[in-house]
């Protein structure tokens, strides 16, 4: 529970911080992604780790641990940095499982979906022949608008939560306000040590 509330957290920060890059035309996203990649970097992934999403990566066809093999060998810093950065996303995606299937589905789906376009422009790149670049295109834009839509879901379903833990908020604010007098009181007695003999 901790961890799906610190990831959340974090997920509020870093949508604040693209509201404020979109609204002052600034990028502060920027500069914290490169920060957090460095400090990834400076890390080092255990062995278990390492061998959670290689196995995790191959057991949902993700298509990325024959990438990311070959990254191992030609840099193992980036390798390293890969790995633990997978290992955060897989935590919380696996975090979500059981708590919202629904959203947990769309996630996956989503995935594949971005590592068969990566594979389709690869394809791309690597034909020659005219008719099958053309077929590959129209292939790839159609799979593009499919990931764009669970995209679009999975951002409308995170407002809606959002939206829902706002409302909260504010009523437990409301609530707060209203009882100020009574917290204050009870705060300056836990403070100052006066009527603990009329504590249970």
């Amino acid at each position: 529970m901790k961890r799906v509330l610190y990831f959340m957290s974090i997920f509020i920060f870093i949508f604040t911080l693209q509201s404020s890059a979109q609204i002052t035309g600034t990028n502060p996203q920027g500069d914290i992604r490169k920060k957090r990649e460095s400090n990834l970097q400076n890390k080092r992934a255990t062995p278990e780790q390492e061998s959670m999403v290689l196995k995790y990566l191959e057991e949902n066809k993700l298509g990325n641990s024959e990438k990311l093999t070959l990254l191992k060998e030609r840099n193992p810093r980036l390798y390293n940095a890969k790995v633990l950065k997978l290992y955060r996303e897989i935590t919380f995606v696996e975090s979500i499982k059981n708590s919202d299937p629904e959203r947990y589905n769309q996630i996956m789906e989503e995935r594949k979906l971005t590592g068969k376009s990566l594979k389709l422009a690869e394809d791309y790149k690597n034909t020659k022949v005219v008719s099958e670049r053309s077929q590959i295109k129209q292939e790839l834009e159609s799979l593009l608008y499919k990931i764009f839509d669970l995209r679009q879901m999975n951002r409308k379903s995170e407002i809606n939560r959002l939206e829902k833990k706002l409302n909260n908020l504010k009523e437990a604010n409301q609530k707060r306000v209203a009882n100020k007098k009574a917290i204050v009181e009870k705060r300056l007695q836990q403070l100052t040590g006066e009527k603990q003999y009329l504590q249970w």
